[in-house]
């Protein structure tokens, strides 16, 4: 059997999570070819771990000739490498999504792997039902709402961070509006809500509430997404309590993109 080569942006906690699946055999129908990071000691540790190359740029991770780039980095990472993965030939798969929420990047991106004849790939990440959002969608009417509960003080060092809430211990609204406007005040923080905006009515429709709860856990998203129209009304509810999920999504996704059977 030929195995589909892939290279893994990142060296952090999400990485880290699909190194381990390969490591362990959970991925037979990949050979990692390389990662490419920015943190010499996480980059040994996992490139050492998946026995495959660590880079430190995108010239050597394209010189090891993967078909498919999985991103588990950050937003800056996306914009800094997508479009030039896209136009040597190579399929990427993106965890922060937040980075297309600007559309002219987002239409660069998909110009350049149409003419390129490869894919962009969004994991569906914590949340899931990518498929069901895009159906409801494509039914017509659909409208698109999510509400996120996290800890009050994750939001520290951004524009909606309330120091009240922590003093009061009250929890409180820190934003509402669209998804759009969301990524330019939490452009590390609201990936959730740009991947439904774009499976659903993009980012300038979708609405999103964003609550501080100075008692919940540190690392716990309480995340709850509804996606609905006159024919249909699904509502779901996440809580995750760390970012787990996120990681093995991306090793679901690509060993249902190497399967002959797929779910979708």
């Amino acid at each position: 059997m030929i195995k589909k080569k892939f290279a893994i942006i990142g060296d952090g906690f999400l990485a880290a999570n699909v190194a381990d699946a390969y490591a362990h055999g959970k991925m037979p129908n990949y050979e990692l070819t390389c990662i490419l990071g920015r943190i010499d000691e996480r980059l040994d540790e996992l490139s050492t771990k998946c026995n495959c190359k660590a880079v430190k740029t995108l010239d050597a991770l394209l010189a090891t000739e993967p078909e498919i780039v999985a991103e588990m980095a950050a937003v800056e990472a996306v914009q800094e490498y997508c479009i030039d993965v896209l136009k040597s030939g190579v399929s990427f798969m993106a965890l922060s999504i937040g980075a297309f929420a600007d559309s002219h990047f987002y239409e660069t991106a998909k110009e350049a792997a149409s003419e390129n004849n490869v894919k962009i790939y969004f994991s569906s990440g914590t949340i899931g039902a990518f498929d069901a959002m895009q159906s409801i969608t494509l039914i017509g009417g659909a409208k698109a709402e999510l509400t996120l509960n996290r800890w009050a003080g994750s939001y520290k060092d951004t524009p909606v961070y309330k120091p009240e809430i922590e003093a009061t211990g009250v929890k409180d609204t820190l934003f509402e509006g669209t998804a759009a406007e969301a990524i330019q005040l939490l452009p590390r923080m609201i990936n959730i809500g740009v991947a439904t905006s774009l499976a659903t009515i993009g980012p300038e429709n979708t609405y999103i509430k964003i609550t501080g709860d100075p008692d919940m856990p540190h690392n716990d998203d309480d995340v709850n997404i509804r996606v609905h129209s006159e024919h249909i009304d699904m509502k779901f509810k996440i809580y995750s309590k760390n970012q787990i999920l996120t990681g093995w999504s991306v090793v679901s996704f690509l060993n249902n993109l190497a399967s002959p059977v797929y779910f979708y």
